[in-house]
């Protein structure tokens, strides 16, 4: 339901209020009455119209000083004023004029002429307060600390506000460039594509850490602009990097505490102990662990295959990160998707280029589903008992994933066509020199050990 504008006549005259009353009624209008200035002041501070139409023969107190304390408020001071008399000197319109009068109508007045004037300055003072107020809301998006973006319908940015173009590297005048392919040069993104089979999916944007910085973490949201417009979305970016973080340091914590539990620690202990905090994982330290753990934790007849030969260099994540991850495989061996499994095959092998680490689990699944299997892996769902998933504060196969995605690596799944199995590939990236490992360490700090050596 649309708000009249308000227009307030002031007249001393009833007559004459009457008059104008019976000219502007059913014209889209409210209309407002006041017998002198003083009540006019009092009306239009009370409840600011959108125009006034004032009589300036009055007593007491004229049009022309009604005038200029309308002016004088700033709340009132751009209202459109029309001044209506029987004065037809240039006097009478210049002293009107320079008391902030935007028109001056003489008695007896053309009633067709005078209904123009009116819905002309109306329609002229609503475009100019939706100027203001886009103005004001375009500096509150230009500073705010999120970043804001509108596509087209090819997905194309018609705009990115000062948060937006720092996030994506942004001139300030772009050129129309692909959102997603923009986006993904430097991040990262998490979940686009299981948006279409489970529209509640969240998608996340991640720049992946370097040597001088930690990682950063964005919750992507897109809007459908409603009506007509230039632009079909709206892209919000939010940064999550602290709640990821903090997050990440609770699930890492109780997943320590979970499996010193579950695993005779006299193996792997040594293993840990060798291994340098906060340093890239080397193969002579991840294979021996991953062997001992999936002995002594998989499901029973599990095994660990090694497809060498293997580079001679570490892994940009973290040992303790890499121990997290072969964790929460081996968690999830034991039970995908919440379903009962057979003996489990975890393989390790660099691809051709010596670039990645594919660290493989294939595990015998009952009627596994490739939406379902994805959704696990993606930050935010746990399953319940009846295997549907729902929100939570992230299930850990997603938190071991977010630990891949935040070195700038990969997590694949895939299902058997009959569903008889169910695979997860974590796709790791090997330093390209020995060079120290990343700062912060896949949510890490440098120096933090989450294993004390007991484990």
């Amino acid at each position: 339901m649309s708000v009249l504008p308000i227009v307030l006549i002031v007249d001393d005259e009833s007559p004459c209020r009457d008059t104008l009353e019976a000219l502007l009624t059913n014209q889209g209008m409210r209309l407002l009455f006041a017998a002198n200035g003083r009540d006019a002041i009092d009306m239009a501070r009370a409840e600011p119209p959108d125009l006034v139409l004032l009589d300036v023969m009055m007593p007491v107190m004229d049009g022309f000083e009604v005038c200029a304390k309308l002016r004088d408020d700033p709340v009132l001071a751009e209202v459109p004023i029309i001044l209506v008399t029987a004065l037809d000197d240039r006097g009478s319109r210049t002293r009107g004029i320079e008391n902030g009068a935007d028109d001056f109508v003489v008695k007896p007045y053309d009633r067709i002429e005078l209904r123009t004037r009116i819905r002309t300055l109306l329609r002229l003072n609503r475009y100019r307060r939706l100027h203001q107020e886009r103005v004001k809301f375009d500096w509150v998006v230009e500073h705010a600390d999120d970043g804001y973006l509108t596509l087209d319908r090819n997905g194309k940015m018609t705009y990115a506000n000062a948060a937006a173009r720092r996030v994506l590297h942004l001139p300030t005048n772009a050129p129309r460039r692909d959102f997603w392919i923009t986006a993904s040069s430097d991040h990262v993104v998490v979940g686009r594509e299981l948006k279409a089979a489970l529209p509640s999916t969240p998608i996340y944007m991640v720049r992946p850490e370097t040597p001088n910085g930690t990682g950063v973490w964005f919750f992507l949201e897109q809007f459908t602009v409603p009506g007509d417009t230039s632009a079909d979305s709206v892209i919000r970016l939010h940064d999550i990097t602290e709640e990821r973080r903090m997050r990440q340091s609770l699930w890492s914590f109780r997943t320590t505490q979970k499996h010193k539990i579950r695993v005779s620690v006299s193996r792997s202990q040594q293993r840990c102990q060798t291994a340098e905090s906060g340093r890239g994982a080397k193969h002579d330290e991840t294979i021996p662990v991953l062997q001992t753990w999936v002995e002594q934790a998989g499901p029973a007849g599990s095994t660990v295959v090694v497809h060498g030969p293997m580079p001679d260099r570490g892994l940009v994540i973290p040992f303790e990160s890499f121990a997290l991850i072969a964790m929460e495989l081996i968690a999830f061996a034991r039970k995908p998707m919440g379903r009962e499994a057979g003996p489990a095959r975890f393989s390790l092998r660099p691809d051709e280029t010596h670039e990645n680490l594919h660290l493989t689990l294939r595990v015998p699944c009952r009627d596994a589903d490739a939406n379902e299997l994805a959704r696990i892996w993606s930050p935010n769902y746990r399953v319940r008992k009846d295997n549907t998933l729902e929100d939570d504060d992230g299930h850990p196969a997603g938190e071991a994933a977010s630990l891949v995605w935040n070195i700038g690596g990969r997590v694949e799944t895939r299902v058997d066509s009959l569903g008889a199995w169910a695979e997860v590939e974590l796709i790791f990236p090997y330093q390209l020199t020995e060079l120290p490992v990343l700062a912060g360490g896949g949510f890490f700090r440098d120096g933090d050990s989450l294993f004390g050596g007991c484990l």
